[in-house]
């Protein structure tokens, strides 16, 4: 009777066991069944999608850019077809025009408030991640990653990350990974992985926000700005690959990801002051800025 109590005992343990994870593994199953229902619910699909895949959005079949131009060197197109959601690009030809980036605001900024600080800039995006600290009760924003103004290094460089940012010797744009070294930097903003390399795409099938992507094109003398609008603006956003494909159409050849999600912000005027875009994912002060301006360096 002892052994018997005893493989009793242990038979209700390893039971007991088992429905516990049982229980834990389907409460994970019931989550993955109902993520992927409301997710092919919003993409339009009669059945979930299989485990860890979900289709890829894009641009309308041959779309191509309409541009309108902001300023000498500055260009903008507008796209609300297929089945992406609306996204907003700026084209800057580096010959012709320029980008500058002032130090970080500390207390942070308002885009349309810095628009009015510098009358010559045609158009503003926002730049690198950042992070909040208090310090003596005070809130501060700090860049996550690199961020050079005027030569002036403010932040340094997450190595594991991407940055954009201007070579000085050789006058063009660069998207490269880790740290800047090598030649002089004008400027530099710390962003995410790159997303496009050497003309292939290499961005992650993940999660779907307002996204902020910069890339290079015609050797770095073009440089590209692109917005995809995302839930503040009541639209699903886009994943990294989803951003990737559409620099992809552009021409870029190498691209990486700024600060999105409720950070992603873009505004542009024309030479008359008239607003020609202004998105904005929720987030009003930021301490990180990219001033895009016609003509001068």
């Amino acid at each position: 009777m002892r052994d018997g109590s005893m493989h009793s005992s242990i038979r209700y343990g390893v039971g007991k066991r088992m429905r516990s994870i049982e229980q834990r593994v389907g409460r994970k199953l019931l989550k993955w069944l109902l993520a992927g229902s409301i997710a092919a619910a919003a993409a339009g699909c009669a059945t979930p999608p299989p485990w860890g895949e979900f289709p890829v959005r894009t641009v309308p079949e041959g779309w191509a850019p309409e541009w309108r131009e902001a300023a000498p060197g500055i260009d903008y197109a507008f796209c609300s077809g297929g089945t992406l959601p609306p996204f907003h690009v700026v084209r800057v030809d580096l010959k012709t025009a320029a980008v500058t980036l002032p130090p970080p605001f500390a207390r942070g900024k308002e885009a349309s408030e810095l628009l009015q600080q510098y009358p010559d800039a045609t158009g503003i995006v926002n730049g690198t991640p950042f992070r909040i600290r208090r310090e003596s009760g005070e809130r501060r924003m700090e860049p996550v990653g690199v961020w050079i103004a005027g030569g002036r290094r403010y932040s340094r460089q997450e190595e594991q990350w991407g940055v954009l940012w201007y070579d000085a010797r050789a006058e063009r744009a660069r998207v490269t990974k880790g740290r800047v070294e090598g030649a002089p930097a004008r400027w530099a903003a710390g962003g995410f992985l790159p997303i496009v390399e050497e003309g292939k795409n290499v961005g992650i099938h993940d999660e779907r926000h307002a996204r902020l992507a910069a890339g290079t094109a015609r050797e770095g003398t073009l440089l590209y700005f692109l917005l995809i609008e995302g839930e503040a603006l009541g639209q699903q956003g886009a994943t990294s690959r989803e951003t990737a494909q559409v620099m992809l159409r552009l021409g870029v050849q190498e691209a990486l990801n700024l600060d999105g999600g409720r950070s992603a912000t873009l505004l542009l005027r024309d030479a008359s002051g008239i607003l020609l875009a202004e998105a904005a994912s929720g987030r009003k002060s930021l301490p990180c800025f990219i001033l895009l301006r016609s003509g001068g360096r």
